[in-house]
């Protein structure tokens, strides 16, 4: 097992081949695509494979597996796109905050770091709050961006987040 940030509550660690069927569990729940729209619905064993092997295949790529008390409950992506999903039974605990305020310490720690973007649907408060709590703020005007899970254009607002 490579690096691990620990949290309070949370242990972010590398994905692992094992999360694969975890993925696939949560992500059979519509909330999540309804609000990512890069994420195709039904989402299966073949999405979460491939997912994984573009991941080990683009080492530059940083997503990290957010445990809690060794479970799997989502991803937070670092780096290149800061960006986050977690399974709806645990929406509203504070647990995507707290696993942002730890990836983002760890990527702003080095004094080289560019900014970070990220993109959110303009009608998800929860994600868009999140992201303003951690210093996020607006980069432009709203983009559309196809929604695999909905078939259809949503828009998207591009956020910034620079090094202090």
């Amino acid at each position: 097992m490579g690096l691990c940030l620990t949290g309070n509550r949370l242990v972010l660690r590398s994905l692992e081949l094992r999360d694969c069927a975890e993925m696939v569990r949560i992500l059979a729940d519509p909330a999540i695509s309804y609000w990512v729209p890069i994420l195709p619905f039904p989402y299966t064993a073949s999405d979460a494979k491939g997912f994984f092997n573009l991941l080990q295949d683009n080492p530059h790529r940083q997503v990290w597996a957010i445990t809690l008390k060794e479970e799997f409950i989502g991803l937070i992506e670092e780096y290149p796109n800061f960006g986050f999903w977690l399974d709806p039974a645990f929406w509203g605990q504070g647990l995507i905050s707290e696993a942002a305020d730890l990836v983002l310490k760890k990527y702003f720690s080095d004094p080289q770091a560019s900014p970070l973007l990220a993109s959110v649907r303009l009608q998800n408060q929860r994600s868009m709050r999140v992201l303003a709590k951690n210093g996020f703020a607006p980069n432009g005007p709203p983009v559309a961006s196809y929604s695999k899970a909905l078939r259809q254009s949503v828009p998207l607002q591009p956020m910034a987040l620079t090094p202090d």
